[in-house]
C-alpha cells in the first residue's frame, strides 16, 4: 500500500461527505495498479473496511473513470482478528457479462424506416457484419446483416427499407448474466445484445470480442514461455551446468540445478551478467539494458503466475512482445 492511499484513508476518515475520485485513481493510489482484478478490489475494500470506510458506488462495477466516493461507514472500526472481510459485504464473487468492454458500448444502429442503403453504408464503413434495428436506445426491433439482406432480396428485389430485410431472430442478454453462461450464448448465436438494469441496449458482442478480450490474458503466458525457451536455447551446449550454477550463485548449496530447465529468470539474469558468458554468446544487445529488461520480465512473470494484480498493463505486455521478438531474431540469425 502506497503512502498516497494512506493519505486518502486519513482524509476520508475525517470527512463526513467522503472524498471524490475515480475508480482508476483508487487503484493507482493503492499500489500503482492499472487493472482492476477481483483480488485487488477485495484487498482495497478490506483495507478501507478496517478504517471504517467504503467505496460508493462499488469499486468492483462501473466504468474505471467514473467518479466514486471513499466515505465513512456507520460501522466502528473492527479489529483484524475479529473479522477479515470487512468492507467486502457487497463483493460479487461471480464474473459477469458486464466485465466485457463490448457490453458497455452504445451500438451503431438503424431505424426500421431507414433506407437500406444507409444500413449497408454503415456496415461497410464500420466493418460490421450486422446492425441492430432500434426504435430508440431502449427498444430493439430486430437485426440486419448481410445474410438477411441477401435472403430478402431473393424474394423481394425491390426491398429498399430496413424493415423489409431485417430479421427478428436476435438474442438479448442481461448485463449481470454470469460471463461463462453468456459466452455459451455468444458462441451459439454468433452475436448478442445486452440489456442494462435501466433497460438500455448495449453491444453487440460477438465471438471476435471474446477473443480480443481474453487474448491479453493468454498472451503473457505464451510470451513468457517463448522467452524462457529461447534463453535455454542460447545457453544450450555452450557451458557446463557446474559453471552455470556458479554464475547463478548455487555454488555450495545442497540443491543445484542439473538441467537448463531447472533455471529460473533470476538465474538467467545472473548468468548473462557473467562477462565470460556474455562474450561467448556474442549477443547484439547492450548487456546492462538487456539484463535490466530480463529483471522486469521476471517481475511480470511472478505477478502473472501468482495472480497478484490481475491482467498486466499494455506497457508490460509490450515489453514481453519486444523481448520475445528480439530473442527470436537472434535465434534465427545464430541458427
Amino acid at each position: 500500500m502506497k503512502k498516497e492511499f494512506e493519505d486518502l484513508i486519513g482524509k476520508a476518515a475525517e470527512s463526513e461527505e467522503g472524498i471524490t475520485l475515480t475508480r482508476r485513481d483508487i487503484l493507482h493510489k493503492y499500489d500503482g495498479y492499472k487493472r482492476r482484478s477481483s483480488k485487488v478490489v477485495w484487498r482495497i475494500n478490506e483495507e478501507l473496511g478496517r478504517h471504517g470506510l467504503k467505496v460508493k458506488p462499488s469499486l468492483q462495477a462501473g466504468e474505471m473513470d467514473d467518479e466514486v466516493k471513499v466515505m465513512p461507514t456507520k460501522k466502528a472500526r473492527i479489529d483484524d482478528q475479529q473479522i477479515s472481510n470487512l468492507g467486502n459485504e457487497e463483493f460479487d464473487p461471480i464474473t459477469r457479462l458486464s466485465e466485457l468492454n463490448a457490453a458497455k458500448t452504445n451500438p451503431v444502429c438503424v431505424h426500421p424506416n431507414d433506407e437500406l442503403t444507409k444500413a449497408t453504408y454503415l456496415m461497410w464503413h464500420h466493418g460490421f457484419s450486422q446492425l441492430p434495428v432500434m426504435l430508440n436506445h431502449k427498444n430493439i426491433s430486430g437485426i440486419i446483416n448481410w445474410e438477411s439482406i441477401a435472403k430478402a432480396k431473393i424474394t423481394n428485389p425491390d426491398a429498399d427499407r430496413v424493415e423489409d430485410v431485417m430479421s427478428t431472430d436476435f438474442t438479448l442478454l442481461d448485463l449481470d448474466m454470469p460471463l461463462f453462461q453468456a459466452i455459451r450464448e455468444i458462441i451459439k448465436k454468433d452475436v448478442v445484445f445486452v440489456k442494462t438494469a435501466d433497460r438500455e441496449i448495449k453491444g453487440p458482442i460477438t465471438a471476435h470480442d471474446i477473443n480480443l478480450e481474453y487474448l491479453d490474458q493468454i498472451a503473457p503466458f505464451i510470451h513468457l514461455e517463448e522467452i524462457e525457451n529461447m534463453l535455454r536455447m542460447l545457453l544450450d551446449g555452450k557451458f557446463e551446468m557446474k559453471f552455470l550454477n556458479k554464475c547463478a550463485n548455487y555454488e555450495g548449496k545442497e540443491m543445484q540445478p542439473t538441467s537448463l530447465s531447472d533455471l529460473n529468470f533470476s538465474d538467467y539474469g545472473f548468468i548473462l551478467g557473467n562477462e565470460q558468458v556474455w562474450e561467448t554468446l556474442k549477443l547484439p544487445f547492450h548487456q546492462t539494458s538487456f539484463i535490466a529488461d530480463l529483471h522486469k520480465v521476471r517481475e511480470i512473470r511472478n505477478n502473472v503466475v501468482h495472480f497478484r494484480s490481475g491482467k498486466i498493463d499494455e506497457e508490460q505486455l509490450e515489453l514481453l512482445e519486444k523481448t520475445s521478438r528480439c530473442l527470436q531474431e537472434v535465434i534465427v540469425k545464430h541458427g
